[in-house]
């Protein structure tokens, strides 16, 4: 469940054990990211050995609490992250015409992502630990709320309230309307740890909670391997009273107490924390699945998994996005982003799909969005390295990282070559709505590559036909996208930037 960087390793020095950042799909859904240091814990003999964690439950009621008033949500809205239970991104709403910018809200710091109901907007100020709300209609900041610990990603929406996670490990519950708090609520100690320059609690919780058929539904923690393991939670989101909780720790391998992965025990086995996902009757934690009482289950559908994180906006080869199907997912290819309705599907494409060992270059290649079946799109090979595979004895080919035998397509699909990388998606009606850095230039230097990477050539909002992939419109952005921003509501489409900015554009012939 940890590993060093290839060719670097582990490192232990002053009484802890240092991991280095690695990228890897091997166990990408099991290992722990970036650079960490480990300490062991007293009288533990053994991986396998229980932890104890000591639990004592916290509700703390607020002003507001029992005294909302519960407002429905119409089709326009877009009330949780990428708009739905599935994180699919896709929304009813449509706009008329060619956007255009109606206002400009300004952030301290970083944003996240976004949320929009009635005539609200609803954004995290990342790094500032604060939610916002802002009016739709001309970007004033109607209110502000302010936690202990970053909030990564925007709130849920339900029936008046917000409900959001922070890192200092409580769950929020504001009344959506003026940010008053209702409750909040958490069992695990108070314990911090430093995390990425902040003091953290060692179980935090993702911004973005699901509400999923009238209960509320979230998981604190980093790795079922590390502090006692992750702690899965179903909440009243009226009352925040708890109705049922369960913990993974492990597993193991009996006899050696060896940490198993989910390629040892198929989808049993440990897992990184994420953004859950629900489908029916299932709630999805990146590959556990679990029923609505939180037990293992192995009704499984497809879904939408990044095999890194939802909040991971690193688009390289090997922890890109995929369409989970009874967890044969080492083998289905990967994606940059994408959005998901019914069985089609709209995915960005960069790196070649199949392959560890793929390369791209976008100074002679273009990144895609491919749409159409999601077998259609999850079988395209057409961005190959220019390398023939090498040949063993007898002509076989040699075993190794060879790409898989693609799923047997069931439909046709289309590809569109973009300007752009394309780091955030959203589908309104027929349209495709992207955002992203500029990625093509007259001078091909690989100077203007690095510095668009890192968002300093700003960025632009292409609009693209769903139905054929024929690019409708694009504008010009003086600032990068943040990562998986953009979002359309009630005729209007509001992204993120990396300048701290909140923009709002409405077609120019708005109904």
């Amino acid at each position: 469940w940890m590993r060093g960087e290839c060719n670097m390793g582990v490192l232990p020095a002053n009484g802890l054990l240092y991991s280095s950042p690695y990228s890897c799909t091997c166990s990408s859904g099991e290992m722990i990211p970036g650079l960490n240091a480990y300490s062991s814990l007293p009288n533990i003999k053994k991986s396998s050995d229980p932890i104890t964690v000591n639990i004592s439950v916290q509700l703390e009621k607020g002003p507001a609490y029992g005294s909302v008033k519960k407002l429905p949500i119409s089709d326009g809205d877009w009330p949780t992250y990428r708009e739905n239970s599935a994180r699919a991104g896709v929304n009813r709403t449509t706009i008329y015409g060619t956007l255009k910018e109606n206002w400009k809200a300004k952030l301290p710091g970083t944003p996240s992502s976004i949320i929009s109901v009635g005539n609200s907007v609803f954004v995290a100020d990342v790094q500032a630990h604060t939610l916002y709300s802002i009016a739709a209609d001309t970007g004033k900041i109607s209110w502000s709320y302010t936690t202990d610990g970053r909030v990564d990603s925007p709130p849920t929406y339900y029936k008046g309230l917000l409900l959001f996670g922070s890192n200092d490990g409580w769950v929020y519950c504001l009344r959506a309307r003026d940010g008053v708090l209702a409750w909040r609520f958490r069992d695990l100690p108070k314990r911090l740890i430093h995390a990425d320059g902040q003091l953290e609690s060692a179980w935090p919780i993702f911004g973005s909670v699901l509400v999923h058929k009238d209960k509320l539904y979230f998981s604190a923690g980093r790795s079922t391997f590390v502090d006692g393991g992750i702690f899965v939670y179903c909440l009243n989101p009226i009352n925040g009273e708890l109705i049922k909780k369960r913990n993974v720790y492990g597993p193991f391998k009996k006899g050696s107490s060896f940490p198993l992965s989910s390629k040892n025990t198929s989808h049993k086995g440990g897992f990184l924390n994420d953004i859950l996902v629900a489908k029916g009757d299932t709630i999805y934690l990146r590959h556990r699945a679990f029923d609505l009482n939180l037990d293992d289950t192995d009704k499984i559908e497809a879904h939408i998994m990044p095999l890194s994180s939802f909040l991971d906006g690193n688009q390289q080869h090997r922890t890109g996005w995929i369409i989970n199907n009874k967890f044969n997912w080492w083998q289905a290819g990967v994606k940059d982003i994408l959005v998901m309705e019914g069985t089609e599907c709209y995915a960005i494409q960069g790196f070649p799909t199949f392959g560890n060992h793929s390369y791209f270059d976008p100074r002679r290649q273009n990144y895609q969005l491919v749409g159409g079946p999601v077998s259609y799109v999850f079988n395209d090979k057409s961005k190959g390295t220019g390398k023939k595979k090498k040949k063993g004895k007898k002509g076989k080919k040699k075993k190794g990282n060879s790409a898989p035998e693609p799923m047997v397509s069931s439909g046709v699909g289309w590809k569109t070559d973009l300007p752009s990388n394309c780091k955030a998606i959203a589908k309104a009606g027929s349209t495709i709505f992207l955002a992203g850095a500029p990625m093509k230039f007259e001078d091909k230097s690989f100077e203007n590559y690095v510095k668009a990477y890192k968002g300093k050539l700003g960025g632009s909002i292409i609009a693209v036909s769903a139905e054929d992939g024929k690019i409708i419109s694009e504008i010009k952005l003086d600032a990068a996208p943040v990562w998986d921003s953009l979002i359309v509501a009630n005729e209007r489409l509001f992204i993120a930037l990396n300048d701290g900015s909140i923009r709002c554009f409405s077609g120019d012939l708005r109904k």
